[in-house]
């Protein structure tokens, strides 16, 4: 298993994460998409009616369902989630927990033999709620508590989603969403978080058993310089096959993205693959949806 030093780790391959990621704050590996759909797509599906970016979407929800998903970044960057939807008579409901790690870091205070390692970790619990305002309009809000260790630092703090999302009709929908506003308390300072604004669009279209799904979104990390266009279709048979492929422009690391679903009775698998830049480790996440009602 590869190993990095605390120096090389702490200020050579944090930072390569976040200017991957196309921004200088902390923590974001919030960025880091968990749900193989929102990876296969290159987070373009903001007015999806799937759970997903936008809280908003949470209310087309109208299934109990059991979410597990896998992610594994670059750098040993592994992230592992569980969520629980529910609808209810006011408002339908998500608890969701995600946890990140880094193995294996060795500790170094001078050149020679490590004295040591360490583990990386990085947590989220976060509740989200949303509900139809009209017929078209739907409103949502997430709120997260965020931890993390490095080394002998804890940091911790709060943050919060929202999201609205407007169905035109059956085949169109608007959405604007905001995501990870908030900060992060440590013992040597306090961390703004990446947050980002998206405001995007979807088109669904039917073809006997074919459902193609376009999307387009353009998202923005708060610094009014770092705008970002994303893309995706997918393409449903017979609601069984899912494909998918995404795009997303202002990466250093990668573009494309690529995917796979497939669903039978009530369970539900996607895989999502998106190829890094730079002699990166390529990203592979997998989520198994299973319905309970």
């Amino acid at each position: 298993m590869r190993r990095y030093s605390f120096f090389i780790f702490s200020f050579v391959f944090i930072p390569s994460i976040l200017l991957s990621q196309g921004k200088s704050s902390a923590f974001s590996e919030l960025q880091v998409p968990t749900l193989a759909s929102v990876a296969a797509l290159g987070s373009s599906n903001v007015a999806s009616p799937v759970f997903g970016i936008n809280p908003a979407s949470l209310s087309k929800n109208e299934s109990m369902n059991l979410l597990f998903s896998s992610n594994r970044w670059f750098g040993n960057l592994t992230t592992y989630s569980f969520s629980l939807l529910t609808p209810t008579k006011y408002a339908a409901l998500a608890f969701s927990i995600r946890s990140s790690h880094i193995p294996d870091i060795e500790i170094r205070h001078t050149p020679g033999d490590a004295e040591g390692i360490f583990t990386y970790r990085f947590s989220v619990v976060q509740f989200s709620a949303a509900t139809s305002l009209s017929n078209n309009v739907s409103l949502g809000i997430t709120g997260k508590y965020i931890y993390s260790k490095l080394y002998v630092y804890n940091y911790n703090g709060y943050s919060f989603d929202a999201g609205l999302r407007y169905e035109t009709d059956t085949t169109l929908s608007l959405a604007i969403a905001v995501t990870d506003i908030g900060s992060i308390d440590g013992q040597r300072q306090t961390n703004t978080l990446p947050t980002r604004w998206f405001l995007g669009c979807s088109y669904i279209l039917t073809y006997d058993d074919f459902t193609p799904s376009i999307f387009a979104s353009i998202s923005n990390d708060n610094s009014l310089i770092n705008n970002r266009l994303h893309f995706g279709i997918e393409v449903n048979y017979n609601n069984d096959l899912s494909a998918r492929i995404g795009y997303v422009t202002g990466y250093g690391s990668h573009s494309f993205s690529y995917g796979l679903g497939v669903t039978y009775s009530l369970f539900q698998l996607d895989y999502a693959y998106i190829p890094m830049t730079s002699h990166l480790e390529n990203s592979h996440t997998v989520t198994l949806n299973i319905r309970l009602d």
